[in-house]
């Protein structure tokens, strides 16, 4: 009876861990909205993590300290709740708070379709920040790169 009830609590033992094992797997796989993928900024490439937002096909989100720095900005965090940015880009001195999707340059408010993100201690700007906001001449997600072209922006 002994040997029995050993042999039973190591079947159940081993379902209930089988179960908490597939659970586990499919919380990664729900999680997986993170790529690694080149950004392209005039022709040079830079590695970093996009993020996709949920119910998106493809990219939306690039990281904006590792992107700015290539294009010559020093962004400056004012670390709080909430956090806030400022930088310079090509229209002039960007502010924006971390989770909202206006964006002050200058004197104006441009509103973009997605907000700012931060994960994982990383700031996360919609793809079109860098054309709409930060005044390069595009920024876009085409055939598995992220491209963004300095060549000035009919904006400025």
């Amino acid at each position: 009876m002994k040997k029995c009830m050993i042999v039973l609590a190591l079947i159940l033992a081993s379902i209930a861990f089988g179960l908490s094992g597939c659970s586990s797997t499919d919380t990664e796989q729900e999680d997986t909205d993170w790529s690694v993928y080149p950004i392209i900024i005039d022709g040079q490439g830079l590695r970093a993590n996009i993020h996709t937002a949920a119910g998106s096909d493809f990219p939306t989100h690039v990281p904006l300290i590792p992107v700015a720095e290539a294009l010559g900005a020093d962004v400056d965090i004012q670390d709080g709740d909430p956090m806030r940015i400022s930088l310079t880009g090509r229209r002039g001195l960007i502010r924006f708070t971390v989770g909202s999707d206006s964006f002050n340059v200058g004197n104006d408010t441009v509103s973009l379709w997605q907000p700012s993100l931060l994960v994982d201690d990383e700031i996360y700007v919609p793809i079109p920040f860098f054309r709409d906001v930060f005044g390069m001449g595009n920024a876009m997600w085409m055939g598995g790169h992220v491209y963004i072209d300095t060549q000035a922006s009919d904006m400025q």
